[in-house]
Parts: C-alpha cells; structure tokens; sequence
C-alpha cells in the first residue's frame, strides 16, 4: 500500500473524486500532526488520560447510534401500529385529514415494518454518519472536565515534565489524532463499502453513462482510496454495519445489504423510468427489465414485503375509487381481475402474481394486443386474439395456457372468457351487455356439462343429449354458429367432462373458452 504513490496519481488525475480522496490523505495529516502537538505540550500522562477520554467517546457513540436506530424502528413500530395509515392516525391525527385520498388509501396496504425499512435505507446513509460524529464530538465535550479534573490531580503529583514525557506525549497525542480520523472515516468508509459491493451489479444492469461517469469522476477514485482498506481491517466495516443494523420483528437486519438490493431493483427499473418507454410497446430492453424486476422479488425478502404491500395498495386505491382505469368496458374487467389478484398479494405470492401477469403482457405485447385494447377497435381485437401462430394456437390458446399454469390467475381466465364472448356477439353483428350475456351462456353450459355418462345406455345417447342442450344454448343466446364450431365444442366437452360431480365456474370458464376458440379457428379457415 503505497500511500504517497497514491496521493500522486491521484492528484495528476484531476478529478472530482481524485481531489476528495486527497483530501482525505490532508485530513489524516492534520489530525495527526495537531494530534501530535498536543501531546508533546500535554506530556505522557495527560496525554494518555486524553487518550482515554476520546476512545470512551469514540466507542459510547457507537452505542448511541446503535441505541438511536433501533429506538427509532421502535417509536415506528410502537403502541401495535400495523400499518402506514394507523401510523399516521395515531401521531399525527391532523396531517391526515389533509392528505390526498389515494395517499390514505395506499397507506392502509403499506405494512409499518415494511416503511421503516425504507426509512432506515435513508437513515443508514444519510443520517447515521451525521449522527455518529456529532455525538462523538459531543461525548468528547462532556468527558473534557473528566480529562481535566484528572490532569490536575496528575499535574498535582507531577510536578514539571521531563523530555521522555514530552516525547512519549507526542506518540500518544499521534495516536490519538490517527483514532479521531478513523472515528471520522468509519461512516465514510461504511457508505463506501456500499458503493464497492454495489458497483458491479449496476455495472451489469445498468449500464448507463451518467451512471459510469459518476464512478469514473467521482466514485472510483475515492473507493479505490487504501486509506479505507485500513480502515475497514482495524474494525470500520464491522462498527458501521452494527450502526446500521436493527431489530424488525424477530429478525435482525442488515440495512447495508437491504441498501444493496433496492438499488439492483432500482437499475432494473431504470429502463421503465425512461421517457421513451412505451408500455404498448415494449423494447426487448424494456421486457428484460420487466422479467429482473420480477427476479428481485423473488431474491430479496423486503422487496417481496414492499412489492406485495405496494401492489395492495394500489388495488386498495382503485377500489376506493382515488384512481381511475384508463380503460372501460371489458378492457377494464381484465384490468380490474389483474387487480383483484393483486389485492391479496402477499410476500410468499408476489413473485408468482408478478411472473404470471409479466408474461401475459409479453404475449400480448408481441401480438400487438395492447394497442389495440386502448384503441377499444373490438373488430380488430377479436382479428388480433383468434390470429392462429406456427403452433397451430390461437392468441388466447396461448393466453389462457399461461394463467392456468398458476392457481391464483383464475379471475383473469374468467376476464378473458367475458371479453371472448361479447368479442364473438359483435362479430356477428350482435350487442349486449357482456356481464349480461357472460351470466346467460353461464348457466346454459352449466346445463350441458351437469349430464354424467352414467345416466345414458350409449356414449351416443350422452352425446345427443350433451348436443341437444348447446342447441339450446346457441339460439338462447342468438349465436348462429357452423355445425362444425358446434361440433368441436361437443368433442371437447365430451373428452374434458362427462364425469364431473360438481361443476365449478372454472370449469364453466374452461368450456366457454373452447366454444370461442374453435369458433376463432372456423373463422380463420373460411378466410
């Protein structure tokens, strides 16, 4: 470790980041050297009396902050206070009646130990290297009459100072002024560490140029200083992360590593911030930081808390009403199923709700879908969903495949049911309410698949029986089909049911949707 090597490159570089970290060199200088001065006035004994005094103060500050953090994280959590709102209720009672509506909304699904994570992030970075230099150098201050009551009663003693003393006060007050500026460098070095631990994986996820140019010209040359390797090896990393740990719940946690995970959230965020992003039309860039974004929940337990809690509360804002879907229609009912699978995501079900509802928007991304959903052109939506790929699947094979690969989409299977049926009654010129004809074909296909093999002679007479009511079922609902559509449809019943006791409404979804699809497939083949 070549110090003054260093020092000379770094001045020769001339950047911002090369001038702090000399800065830093000067600083240690100082301390050292005024540090030294002291000494050789004070002499040996008075000296080490001081020396005493300043690592007391040093160590009693490092306790304080300890104190400080997790008394904080108390007050927050304190008097059985489960969320963001009952917090606000309950401290400040005025504030809230004077907050937006969507913000009370939101606050009632965001969890308190979830805000003073957050809370201690900023305080971890910002306000505890503040805090732990002032109350280190107001512990110095009240321990200065300690010092001195002390030195007099050694000058008492003593009497004059003898060269020995004054050279062995001068290596006390030395290492004395080296403690102070390792007191002064152990946040620094701390935020630091943060910085070093973090600067590959934003490297990698975000590689943007103002982010490399503010390691370049500022980060780099003050990270890479050797100063902190020092540091960090007489006990720095160590006394900075007890400063920033803290006690959630049961669980202690280490704010330096939380720090860490919100900024890879954070890059892989950085792409869908950007003013060109088109949500319609998402880049490939785009889409990959969709599918990390989804990655970091699954790899980061306080994502998975916030994300969830977020989520929650959007739904919770949606359903009060303080935000209004930018669609309407049956448009909105997928929106709003989507919604509703949100409004009971919890942390152990965030990444599986994210990862379905991700992939649902690629596909429909891929397709074009979304535009033409905001658009509300039905007749080129229906074109859009019935289109047959190289697989021989129609958009909404590959739709609802996806959903029921997962338990908790099944609403959404259902949105998609409504909208494929009032899709098919405007392509044959027909309008009706879709909840309203969505109710009416729900219980005739209830009827078809309620018929049990074991009460026909003949698979035949079954057949005849399962045809007879989707006869019925198609005039009810004014649908003049092919005999082919109607024959499809009788097949897939017959293979898929037949033998159900209980007919559920996933079931009836999954009959319907066979209906639209090979109505869609007979479509495509007459074009």
């Amino acid at each position: 470790m070549n110090f003054v090597n260093y020092v000379s490159n770094s001045l020769g570089a001339g950047t911002l980041g090369s001038k702090i970290s000399v800065g830093i060199y000067v600083l240690i200088a100082v301390l050292a050297l005024s540090g030294l001065l002291c000494g050789v006035k004070r002499g040996f004994s008075k000296s080490i009396i001081r020396l005493f005094t300043v690592i007391a103060a040093a160590v009693g500050s490092l306790f304080a902050v300890m104190g400080l953090t997790n008394l904080l994280v108390n007050l927050i959590n304190a008097s059985n206070v489960h969320t963001v709102e009952e917090l606000i209720l309950t401290y400040v009672p005025d504030a809230a009646s004077q907050l937006d509506p969507m913000i009370m909304h939101a606050a009632a699904e965001l969890g308190v130990e979830t805000a003073a994570i957050f809370i201690m992030m900023f305080v971890a970075v910002v306000v505890t290297p503040i805090l732990f230099l002032l109350i280190f150098y107001l512990l110095r201050g009240l321990l200065f009459p300690l010092y001195a009551l002390l030195s007099g009663l050694v000058g008492a003693i003593n009497y004059g100072k003898s060269l020995l003393s004054t050279i062995c006060g001068g290596a006390v007050g030395l290492i004395q002024g080296l403690i102070i500026a390792l007191v002064m460098l152990i946040p620094v070095s701390g935020v630091c560490g943060i910085v070093v631990e973090a600067k590959p994986m934003l490297y990698e996820e975000a590689p943007s140029e103002e982010l490399h140019a503010l390691y370049d010209d500022v980060l780099d040359d003050i990270t890479d200083n050797p100063i902190f390797e020092l540091v960090n090896t007489y006990g720095g990393r160590m006394a900075y992360r007890k400063m920033i740990t803290v006690t959630v719940g049961d669980s202690e946690i280490d704010m330096a590593d939380e720090i860490i995970d919100v900024m890879k959230a954070g890059a892989h965020a950085l792409p869908l911030l950007s003013p060109e992003f088109e949500w319609t039309d998402p880049s490939e860039e785009e889409k990959q930081a969709f599918a990390k974004l989804v990655e970091d929940l699954g790899d980061s337990a306080l994502l998975a808390k916030g994300g969830s809690d977020l989520l929650r509360a959007f739904a919770n804002c949606v359903d009060k009403g303080s935000f209004e879907l930018p669609m309407s229609g049956a448009n909105a009912e997928l929106l709003r199923s989507v919604i509703d699978m949100f409004s009971t995501s919890t942390p152990y079900s965030i990444e599986g709700d994210a990862d379905t509802v991700v992939d649902i928007y690629f596909i429909m991304c891929d397709r074009g879908l979304l535009v033409k959903f905001t658009e509300g052109n039905t007749e080129v939506l229906h074109e859009s969903l019935t289109q047959i790929n190289e697989n021989g699947e129609t958009v909404i094979d590959e739709i609802i495949a996806r959903l029921n690969e997962y338990e908790r989409a099944k609403p959404i299977v259902r949105s998609f049911t409504k909208i494929s049926l009032g899709l098919m009654h405007e392509s044959l010129g027909l309008n009706s309410d879709t909840e309203e004809l969505y109710q009416d074909v729900k219980g005739d296909i209830h009827t078809v698949l309620s018929h049990n093999r074991e009460n026909f002679a003949t698979e035949e007479e079954y057949r005849e029986a399962v045809r007879a009511d989707l006869d019925a079922a198609f005039a009810d609902n004014n649908l003049d089909v092919s005999e082919d559509v109607k024959e499809n449809m009788l097949d897939y019943i017959a293979e898929n049911y037949g033998d159900v006791d209980n007919i559920s409404d996933e079931d009836i979804d999954d009959a319907i949707l066979s209906y639209y699809q090979s109505y869609s497939k007979a479509q495509n083949s007459e074009s």
